[in-house]
């Protein structure tokens, strides 16, 4: 029974890596800029011709106790909020509302579909 229930939480894990990598925008998107809380790229079609695709990042990104995360309405909750890269930084109140930094690389939030930019 034991090895069967390692090798579930295995094929979990590895099942769960191959979601997450999917969501890597970045790979296939150049030219990232940011304009409140619209992510705009450069994305690849499958096609191979680059699109201009952008997406509200509320939508995609949420306040979870003070943390950011891949849910959505951090821009209603959260101050500061600042873009490097393919990372949003924000000061984000905590359940008993303490103010705590937190930073989340959009990579594991957006992906590139076929040249649009989808939350995942």
């Amino acid at each position: 029974m034991a090895p069967r229930l390692l090798t579930l939480l295995i094929l979990v894990v590895v099942t769960l890596g191959v979601i997450e990598a999917q969501c890597d925008f970045s790979r296939s998107c150049s030219g990232i800029t940011y304009g409140g809380s619209t992510l705009i790229a450069n994305c690849v079609n499958q096609a191979g011709a680059t699109v201009r695709s952008q997406i509200d990042l509320n939508t995609c990104v949420g306040n979870n106790n003070g943390q950011l995360d891949c849910s959505s309405g951090y821009f209603q909750s959260c101050a500061g909020i600042q873009y490097s890269g393919t990372t949003v930084s924000a000061t984000c109140p905590s359940v008993s509302n303490q103010p705590i930094f937190s930073s989340r690389d959009l990579n594991s939030c957006v992906r590139n579909s076929n040249g649009n930019l989808q939350c995942c």
